[in-house]
């Protein structure tokens, strides 16, 4: 999600728990990537990319028809991916013919895109397969009118997605991908329709519910056998439909929870530009790693800390020199009505 569109439609302002929730979400994946995985449960992955997922099709917005979306989603999705996708092995084209030895013999090749899920900066596949997300659901709601088709559809697409993935099938440009977090995309859709992302009665209750839905997440984690959720890979694990439960269950209780603090400073200001870090984190973190190494310390947590900080310390540099590859203004303009 790009940082203009956390908006209100009710007051026209951010809604302050949506970037501590988006937060939450880009420190996991920075955790996750530098090396945190050896460190927590795998129930984390039932959270990380369905909470994504959610939180963008929360805001999903058709503006007016496919061509408009399309225009609008590859300023702030596919743009982003592309300039952040060549630069990562443009530097690693580089880094080998400085010196071969750093990089393993056919290590690099920028059609991997095209061949499979093991991309350099491989942070970037859920860019790729946001992209496809909102141009799936644009086509679903611009063609299908009433909710339950609609929800059939997302399904189908789904199936076909989980098929693929139970299959070892790959599609080009994470398509399978996108296919299976559809249905997150699609929950999060439904969700702008709740009261859930402004002030209500039931708020007083959240703290209650989120432990109700933690639990759920915990007990279906449980029951389930403790499976891997790899959605960047599509790989399905047995029992999908009930861990895609638990992932909902899990998703709701956090952006209650968020919703209860409404905002931590650092948190929610990553959170309100995670599309930058999600962009450079892994490609920091690569060079801190290299750096790291020739000193006798022990990589994890102090790789994860640095590598945060420099991500956030990145901020400020890319919204002001490279905003139209950062989703914070427009490359490609519309012409206005009438022209």
């Amino acid at each position: 999600m790009s940082s203009v569109e956390v908006i209100s439609e009710q007051t026209g302002k951010r809604i302050d728990f949506i970037d501590l929730a988006k937060g939450v979400c880009i420190l996991l994946v920075v955790f996750f990537h530098t090396g945190g995985a050896a460190y927590t449960p795998q129930i984390f992955g039932m959270l990380r990319i369905p909470l994504y997922f959610v939180l963008s099709g929360l805001f999903f917005k058709d503006y007016g028809g496919f061509t408009q979306l399309l225009v609008k989603k590859t300023n702030k999705v596919l743009i982003p991916f592309l300039f952040f996708y060549c630069m990562s092995y443009l530097l690693r084209y580089l880094l080998y013919f400085i010196s071969p030895s750093l990089l393993v013999s056919g290590e690099v090749d920028i059609l991997d895109l095209f061949t499979g899920h093991d991309i350099k900066n491989i942070a970037l596949w859920f860019l790729m397969a946001l992209f496809w997300c909102h141009l799936m659901f644009c086509a679903i709601s611009l063609n299908v009118e009433r909710e339950f088709h609609k929800a059939l559809v997302v399904a189908v697409i789904w199936g076909v997605g989980a098929f693929l993935g139970r299959s070892h099938i790959t599609l080009p440009c994470y398509i399978d991908c996108a296919m299976t977090c559809l249905p997150f995309f699609y929950f999060g859709h439904l969700l702008k329709r709740t009261s859930l992302p402004y002030p209500n009665r039931l708020d007083k209750y959240n703290g209650y519910f989120a432990v109700v839905l933690l639990l759920v997440a915990a007990a279906v984690y449980c029951v389930t056998g403790r499976q891997r959720v790899d959605l960047s890979n599509n790989l399905i694990p047995s029992y999908w439909p009930i861990v895609m439960c638990g992932c909902v269950a899990f998703v709701l209780a956090v952006l209650l929870l968020c919703k209860i603090i409404r905002r931590v400073p650092f948190v929610s200001y990553i959170g309100r530009y995670s599309i930058i870090v999600l962009c450079v984190h892994t490609e920091i973190n690569s060079i801190v790693k290299q750096l790291l190494s020739h000193f006798d310390i022990q990589l994890f947590p102090l790789l994860f800390i640095v590598t945060l900080l420099l991500s956030w310390a990145c901020i400020p540099l890319f919204k002001r020199y490279l905003p139209y590859v950062t989703a914070q203004k427009d490359l490609i303009k519309l012409p206005k009505a009438g022209q």
